[in-house]
């Protein structure tokens, strides 16, 4: 089972060794597997697990999202490599 934005779904997680959206990627990250039906029309969704390290905007007059990595996130970063 896979916890989703709508409670529990039959599915499984794996671990990747780079997960990427544009040019923003996490490595070693887990994503959760559930099938999406085709007349949705989309290939998957991004979920908060990938989200949350970053400052995210969303223009929809113009299709463009906008991430930011988040101070706080660096500086967990930062601090694991000192």
């Amino acid at each position: 089972m896979v916890s989703s934005p709508i409670g529990k779904e039959k599915g499984y997680r794996i671990q990747v060794k780079r997960f990427e959206v544009g040019k923003h990627y996490q490595e070693d990250f887990t994503v959760g597997i559930i099938p999406i039906h085709e007349s949705y029309g989309i290939d998957g969704l991004i979920g908060l697990n990938f989200f949350e390290h970053y400052r995210v905007t969303i223009d929809f007059q113009n299709a463009i999202m906008y991430f930011v990595m988040e101070k706080i996130f660096m500086d967990r970063i930062i601090s694991l490599l000192i």
